[in-house]
């Protein structure tokens, strides 16, 4: 139609909507309708009735509701995801410690529940899941967490032991010297060539199990838990001791016997040894080949 020269309905763009100031998006909201397909991207695409069926860096959501409302990108990440590694720093450091590297070929790879026995207690740490894709590091995702629990543990590959009763510490530290007494003067010198500098020392505690259930200790399973104990320390494995103000060492237990000591009470009975510092507990490296941390790799 022409109406005074004007084609209104003659141009290419006449009956286009009018272009609106469009703010970012935050919600999307469907109801009183059937749904197919939902797709959502930050990406420039020319106008199309076809919904891409891959994702990419820029694809927000795709939900197809096939019989769930699932509209991540699980199914991509495993695709591209190559494994998931669990990494952690002491607060205010820069370099990260790999914790734990698990490879990724299905869904249930991408879960994750790991438990971290070799944190100091008393400490603020940061701890981080970051997908890896190859030798490529993802996006991190990060928390803060802060360590706190009471008493004495002792951690090795297989088991962990825990008191809070009459925990004494003893611990020296050790560089040998040489003494040297020449003839001919007064006094004598001494001599270190060596690179030992380590710590070595004694526990003593009364060991009995905690029943959460009655937030109590099981007096009459005393000695029971005590010949547990006693395996544990003499099975040869490497160890972690971790007491609550945060201090630890990486140990081996040297005595030649472990001691018990009845007090008046025969349900107080106090069980010592001897430990001896084998490596650095903040070592990713010494903990790997001590066998303290396992399926990861040491850089």
């Amino acid at each position: 139609m022409i109406f005074l020269g004007y084609a209104f309905a003659g141009g290419k763009y006449s009956v286009d909507p009018t272009p609106i100031n469009q703010e970012d998006t935050t919600v999307i909201k469907v109801s009183n309708g059937v749904v197919g397909d939902l797709f959502a991207t930050n990406e420039d695409l020319t106008y199309s009735t076809d919904i891409p069926s891959t994702w990419n860096f820029y694809t927000i959501m795709h939900g197809k509701f096939s019989g769930n409302l699932l509209a991540g990108n699980i199914d991509f990440a495993v695709s591209e995801v190559t494994s998931l590694r669990v990494e952690r720093r002491k607060k205010g450091l820069t370099a990260w410690t790999i914790l734990l590297e698990q490879t990724v070929t299905t869904v249930d790879d991408l879960k994750i529940l790991y438990y971290d026995k070799t944190a100091r207690a008393n400490t603020t740490y940061e701890y981080a899941i970051v997908p890896m894709f190859d030798q490529v590091e993802g996006t991190k995702y990060s928390k803060e967490v802060t360590t706190d629990y009471q008493g004495l543990s002792i951690v090795d590959s297989e088991n962990v032991f825990s008191t809070e009763l009459d925990v004494s510490i003893s611990k020296k530290r050790n560089k040998p010297r040489a003494v040297i007494v020449p003839i001919n003067r007064k006094y004598p010198f001494t001599v270190s060539n060596g690179a030992n500098n380590y710590s070595s020392g004694s526990i003593s505690a009364q060991w009995l199990e905690y029943d959460p259930e009655t937030d109590d200790w099981d007096k009459d399973s005393g000695n029971t838990f005590v010949d547990s104990l006693e395996d544990f320390l003499n099975n040869g494995l490497p160890k972690l001791i971790k007491y609550q103000d945060g201090r630890m060492w990486l140990v081996s237990v040297t005595s030649p016997e472990i001691t018990e000591t009845e007090d008046e009470n025969h349900l107080q009975i106090h069980t010592s040894f001897e430990w001896t510092e084998i490596g650095d507990c903040d070592s990713i490296s010494d903990l790997f080949d001590n066998g303290l941390l396992s399926n990861v790799s040491v850089r």
